[in-house]
């Protein structure tokens, strides 16, 4: 058996807590300012806005009151209260509102399937997808299915394509990021281990 390093350990631990994390719905702090999880709807608002922010690019304190704003239990679409909260982002310090938006995205996403379908063209988006998906396993509504948490999103959809893969007599894979960390590290302890 490989052993692995103590710190790809501790990112294996901190992944299982995030999937048992991601059905209390709590809301987490940014720089000290409250948000929600992100559901499929806010993910789509980040996405058309084209956050830097949800994309991992360098940015500047409006980026972050704009991502902050979307998720902050206050949002509504009104001028003057986005305008309002984002003064309060500019007193944060931006350095700790980085790693801190980081961790929160890296835990939202620890369950998406990073394998990407190359030659597979598609007609319809991710969104679209996922309110049909949901329509049809559980009859939820649109409203419902973009309310629902990423976080719930990614397991659930592991969960129905794993029953989906037994019915069909066929095994169901993905590969998530902290599966490649794993793979990575237990292939560089192997060859460690041979050259010695």
């Amino acid at each position: 058996m490989i052993a692995l390093p103590e710190d790809v350990r501790q990112q294996i631990e901190e992944a299982e807590t995030h999937q048992q994390e991601a059905w209390l719905n709590l809301n987490a702090t940014i720089a000290g300012i409250e948000v929600r999880q992100i559901t499929l709807k806010d993910y789509f608002i980040l996405k058309g806005v084209e956050s830097p922010v949800l994309t991992g690019q360098n940015f500047s304190p409006s980026d972050l009151g704009i991502f902050l704003w979307i998720l902050s239990p206050e949002f509504k679409t009104c001028p003057k209260a986005r305008d309002k909260f984002c003064k309060k982002v500019y007193d944060v310090h931006l350095a700790t509102a980085v790693k801190e938006v980081q961790k929160f995205l890296e835990a939202t996403f620890v369950d998406a399937d990073t394998a990407e379908e190359q030659n597979r063209k598609s007609y319809t988006t991710f969104l679209a997808h996922q309110v049909d998906v949901y329509g049809r396993e559980y009859g939820w509504s649109i409203k419902e299915t973009m309310n629902l948490p990423l976080r719930q999103i990614f397991q659930l959809n592991t969960a129905i394509s794993e029953r989906i893969a037994i019915a069909n007599g066929e095994r169901y894979t993905k590969l998530r990021e902290i599966d490649m960390i794993e793979a990575k590290a237990m292939l560089d302890q192997f060859r460690q281990n041979k050259s010695n």
